[in-house]
């Protein structure tokens, strides 16, 4: 009797002991199992087809229905246009219930792409994947009721907003970044009346959570005060959330929005709106987007200029020179070797060096300003003959320094002597202020018939292949109006009013709105 009950004794162990063996191998075995199936999909990700069929075929025809899925993505790996035997993975993942597996069918259904259209059978599986939380199933449902398109897979008779609104709201709680934007366009335009409050709230969720074209939307919004109130500083922040995530390349995002958000934050600066008001800082950052990046910001440049809201030595002007150098840093060259003194000059960018320099300090691109440092450039920039547009520019700004006493002492003497010589160089900007001091007796005697000579070169319009230096393609809308003003009031010899009004409205077809006023009296 106790040999029995010592016998059941070690059968119960070693029942126990082959149960924990069973359970152990099952365990590695899965570990196992999911370890292939990462790997795979790892591989997938990394156009490497072969290694990824490697580790998924033996799953995929053990059953599993996730390897199932992934083999038809090996399939269209291998060949893209190969979709008949992709569909076949894709359905046997589908009827083993894997969710993507089950859209991925039914849009190949709808589509056609594996066979003849089949729009009832299409919706069934999009049904099937999004009853089991798919947000991307449930976003295919919500387009596909509010769709205008004859062929989709709901009947016309069956579309409804209320349908859609649904489930696009199921799809955004599953992954707002990915469609709370699209929920949040419902809310704003696809019904009536529309839910500005409620819209807003939605992107600025999708936007927190990093979806670029909800940023955008929200942007607006501040700026409009549209579904909440108006805040300048929350557009500016939101601007800059953008931009920064633009030129990281961190998430997709549309050009149109990131060209705007960088004119933003450079003319909020500009402006004080929303930030601290620093106009040079502004400036600088709208000539460098002017350069053929932003034409918001090249408009704006010309704008500003043409009716004397920004200092015309700054502005239209000598953002010349920066737009072939933002032009030309495309092609590789940083600002670190521009503003390096002991760097050799660029084989890209023919222009003299020392006029780079002085920017790099006049503006404190990558340290803090140093007006002395940028003078003691441009001057040298002004001596070199053999790059007249790099010297005439470098001498308009020493003028402008002179003239204003900015980093060196006043001296409208020597201003006039700086603009002089690039007014020769025929600089337009330089003509015009030579000409204004010659009218009135700054820095020189006082001169009508000389000023109204160089306001006249500065005024003349950009003749290609004669013409070096950028110049105005219609002319200086300034000097033209200074020309104007002359003539009516007999500066520089006797009245002329015909010529006056000619003169005034060259300059008002540009948008000056001096001349409008002249014209108007």
């Amino acid at each position: 009797m106790r040999h029995l009950k010592k016998g059941k004794g070690l059968n119960k162990v070693a029942c126990q002991i082959f149960l924990i063996v069973v359970c152990l191998a099952c365990s590695l075995g899965a570990i196992v199992y999911a370890q292939d199936l990462q790997a795979g999909r790892d591989a997938l990700k990394a156009r490497d087809c072969k290694t990824a069929e490697t580790n998924l075929l033996p799953l995929a025809e053990a059953g599993n229905a996730e390897a199932q899925y992934y083999m038809g993505r090996v399939v269209a790996c291998f060949d893209h246009n190969a979709r008949a035997k992709a569909f076949t993975w894709y359905l046997q993942a589908a009827e083993n219930g894997f969710a993507e597996a089950q859209l991925a069918v039914g849009q190949n259904l709808q589509g056609g792409y594996a066979g003849p259209k089949d729009p009832e059978k299409a919706r069934m599986w999009v049904e099937k994947a999004a009853g089991q939380g798919l947000a991307s199933a449930e976003f295919e449902l919500a387009l596909a009721y509010k769709s205008k398109r004859p062929d989709g897979f709901i009947p016309e008779t069956e579309r409804d907003t209320t349908k859609a609104l649904e489930w696009m709201t199921r799809a955004a709680d599953h992954n707002m970044r990915s469609y709370g934007y699209f929920l949040a366009q419902i809310y704003e335009t696809g019904i009536s009346p529309p839910d500005y409050a409620k819209a807003f709230q939605l992107y600025l969720q999708a936007a927190e959570q990093g979806a670029q074209q909800s940023k955008c939307k929200v942007v607006e919004f501040y700026t409009e005060g549209k579904g909440t109130l108006a805040n300048a500083t929350q557009a500016f922040y939101w601007n800059k959330s953008i931009v920064k995530a633009g030129r990281e390349d961190k998430y997709p995002f549309s050009w149109g929005c990131l060209q705007k958000a960088e004119f933003e934050v450079a003319r909020a600066i500009y402006e004080g709106k929303g930030t601290p008001k620093n106009e040079k800082e502004g400036f600088f950052q709208l000539v460098m987007l002017a350069g053929g990046r932003s034409p918001l910001a090249e408009t704006w440049i010309e704008n500003q200029a043409l009716n004397q809201d920004i200092d015309p030595g700054l502005g239209f002007a000598a953002s010349w020179k920066l737009r072939v150098m933002y032009r030309d840093l495309y092609g590789g060259y940083k600002f670190e070797n521009l503003c390096d003194e002991s760097s050799p000059p660029s084989r890209k960018i023919s222009t003299d060096k020392n006029y780079f320099l002085g920017i790099c300090y006049e503006y404190g691109i990558v340290a803090n300003p140093d007006i002395e440092k940028a003078i003691e450039f441009y001057s040298r920039a002004a001596k070199n003959a053999a790059d007249k547009e790099s010297a005439a520019v470098a001498q308009k700004k020493l003028g402008d320094f002179y003239l204003n006493g900015e980093g060196v002492k006043k001296d409208t003497s020597e201003a006039f002597s700086w603009y002089s010589q690039a007014a020769e160089y025929d600089f337009y900007l330089a003509q015009y202020a030579a000409g204004t001091m010659l009218e009135v007796g700054m820095g020189v005697s006082r001169n009508s018939q000389a000023a109204l000579d160089w306001y006249q070169k500065a005024a003349r319009p950009f003749e290609k292949g004669k013409d070096k230096l950028l110049r105005p393609k219609k002319g200086y809308a300034r000097a033209q109006y200074a020309l104007g003003r002359l003539y009516e009031q007999g500066g520089g010899g006797p009245k002329d009013g015909t010529r006056a009004r000619e003169w005034y409205q060259k300059a008002a077809d540009q948008g000056f709105a001096l001349a409008k006023e002249a014209l108007g009296r």
